[in-house]
């Protein structure tokens, strides 16, 4: 079929991949977002489906382009997949491809429609999550499903790691759904149920900061949902400190005050502490270090009895 296709992080680029290389599908045409500053210096660059779509050959187009706006531009195509497009579709250009639009969520729908999925399943605890190819409704991520596939949650998995399971997970079955529709052997989507309905709104970079009131188990979590994210942080005046890895042990420590266990090192919480693995700090070169480099550059700072701030 031919196909366009609407996605912009890198999650969606393992997807366009998968149709491009290794499908009998035609992805001709793909709409991201516009070029921005990244990075210390701030260069203008693609977004990571900007940068493949130009790798491949393959035109691409942002939303504010006036090419993009214009009704009728997507009726000569088959389908156009959404994957983390990031910006709501408007409603005219749903209905000009033949079998419509088609969007890869990576969330059991209707559990946790929105922008990040993946980070509310670990923030909250679930205990699976999954993917979803669902057909694009006017009504944020509310369209009848064609198939699903779930997927146990570990007390390891990190949203970057998760994100890229799920990308290569949707990838193979948003292929199923296509090569269905294109025979016509797809059955039709099911309509989401009413109940169940769960919001991921998206996160800013406050929702990162660690309240150390909180279980160890519940501040796990959050370094965990925010891997891929610039990471949950604490601070301590004007010093901030990134946790990238963690694990949570139980026992009775002082919330946002360092603890030596042997040669480990616990940061306190409301219940329970945090086993600090690898750090970031905005001091030196802001290199991201592990608990031993820590220590080693920077053993003023980790010594028992150091106290961050304890509250958001």
């Amino acid at each position: 079929m031919k196909l366009g296709f609407a996605g912009s992080p890198a999650f969606a680029v393992e997807i366009l991949n998968r149709l491009v290389l290794d499908s009998r599908h035609d992805v001709v045409r793909i709409l991201t977002q516009p070029r921005k500053p990244a990075g210390r210096g701030r260069a203008v660059v693609d977004s990571p489906i900007g940068e493949r779509a130009r790798q491949l050959g393959i035109p691409y187009l942002a939303p504010s382009d006036a090419w993009a706006r214009r009704t009728g531009v997507w009726k000569d195509l088959d389908s156009v997949v959404v994957a983390a497009y990031g910006r709501i579709i408007r409603s005219q250009h749903l209905s000009e491809p033949r079998h419509g639009w088609l969007n890869v969520h990576p969330s059991l729908l209707p559990r946790w429609r929105g922008a990040t999925p993946v980070e509310h399943a670990l923030l909250h605890g679930d205990a699976e999550t999954g993917v979803s190819i669902m057909h694009v409704s006017e009504e944020l991520d509310a369209g009848p499903v064609y198939r699903a596939v779930r997927v146990p949650l570990g007390p390891d998995d990190s949203a970057a790691e998760l994100s890229r399971r799920l990308a290569g997970m949707g990838a193979d079955l948003l292929v199923k759904v296509l090569d269905g529709l294109d025979e016509g052997s797809q059955p039709a989507p099911d309509p989401q149920p009413s109940e169940g309905v769960t919001y991921a709104p998206r996160l800013s970079a406050s929702d990162a900061r660690i309240d150390w009131t909180l279980s160890s188990d519940r501040v796990d979590r959050k370094v965990r949902a925010f891997v891929g994210r610039g990471g949950a942080y604490t601070t301590s005046g004007a010093l901030r400190m990134k946790v990238l890895k963690a694990s949570p042990v139980s026992g009775r420590f002082a919330p946002g005050q360092i603890a030596r266990e042997g040669a480990d090192l616990v940061l306190g919480c409301g219940e329970g502490g945090l086993l600090l693995e690898s750090v970031q700090l905005n001091r030196g070169r802001g290199r991201a270090l592990d608990i031993q480099a820590a220590l080693n550059g920077y053993p003023s700072l980790f010594r028992a009895g150091y106290q961050f701030d304890v509250k958001l």
